[in-house]
């Protein structure tokens, strides 16, 4: 949509004498800094989400606060109080015991894996492929045979039901299919288990149990991304914002950086040098680390 601008709080001494030409460190390229300071007084401000006023983008690359303790203050603030709920993370937390538990049913380890597939009616169809072709995508982060693999995803069955190629359903198409259609010519999971030799659980295998028999199904997505967040590794889908927000709350546990794709030609993105950048398609590590040290923030 053109470049969005980075809009600098300038409340402190430091950012009111802060020279006019001042950019931020750390800013995408194609950015302008824009003082808050003509702003303060206002009781709202108002940016039109249309055209190139739209704020696709993630809180901490567009405002950038020239203090450093205040920048700090706000990421922490972001990351303890613009969380799911309790009820949430406590399901959650009992899923991720019942895994540890089934991980040490056959292994001296009680870590876990995690991928995140998205489908159906995600607009991304090269994101949107096969269990074989995930496989093949994870091999150099190496995860073993005999791996209990949590699969967070809106297709459980295996279907690709709502997975559409010019408004056609992919069955509707023979195999082989391009892979543009993102319509997988073997859209099941089954390749995990006969090929990679995983074990795949689901959500779907916890909700008859304590405490998420209880819990609205409405918030079953989030307690997939809690439950990925603490995964040894972890894989997602490139342009999904649910991929996105798990990557981020990875980050917050320290395990940013054993995050990955499986998309096509995007296993490594998330560890690139970049520590931001526009657009809303992916998290950065600017959320979870300080500028200058590159450590946790706390």
């Amino acid at each position: 949509r053109g470049p969005s601008a980075v809009a600098a709080a300038a409340r402190t001494v430091r950012g009111r004498d802060a020279a006019a030409a001042w950019q931020p460190p750390y800013r995408p390229k194609g950015q302008k800094a824009v003082d808050f300071d003509d702003l303060y007084d206002a009781r709202h401000l108002h940016s039109p989400g249309q055209g190139s006023h739209r704020l696709l983008k993630n809180f901490y690359s567009f405002v950038y606060f020239q203090d450093k303790p205040q920048n700090r203050f706000y990421k922490r603030f972001v990351r303890d109080f613009m969380r799911y709920q309790d009820e949430i993370q406590c399901a959650a937390d009992a899923v991720v015991k019942k895994l540890r538990t089934m991980a040490l049913e056959t292994s001296n380890s009680s870590d876990f894996y995690a991928i995140h597939a998205r489908r159906n009616d995600f607009q991304y169809r090269l994101a949107k492929i096969s269990a074989s072709d995930i496989i093949e995508n994870l091999k150099p982060i190496e995860i073993p045979r005999g791996a209990l693999v949590f699969l967070a995803t809106d297709d459980p069955k295996g279907q690709c039901k709502g997975c559409l190629w010019q408004r056609k359903p992919c069955d509707a198409y023979p195999v082989p299919r391009p892979k543009h259609y993102g319509c997988p010519d073997d859209p099941s999971w089954d390749a995990f288990s006969r090929d990679a030799g995983w074990r795949v659980a689901m959500l779907g295998d916890f909700t008859k149990d304590a405490p998420l028999d209880a819990l609205n199904p409405n918030f079953y997505g989030m307690v997939d991304q809690v439950v990925c967040s603490v995964a040894k590794k972890w894989a997602g889908a490139y342009w999904s914002t649910f991929s996105a927000y798990i990557h981020r709350m990875r980050g917050y546990h320290g395990l940013g950086e054993e995050s990955y794709y499986h998309t096509p030609d995007k296993l490594f993105a998330l560890q690139a040098a970049q520590r931001s950048g526009p657009g809303w398609p992916r998290d950065w590590r600017a959320a979870w680390t300080d500028d200058d040290a590159l450590k946790q923030i706390n």
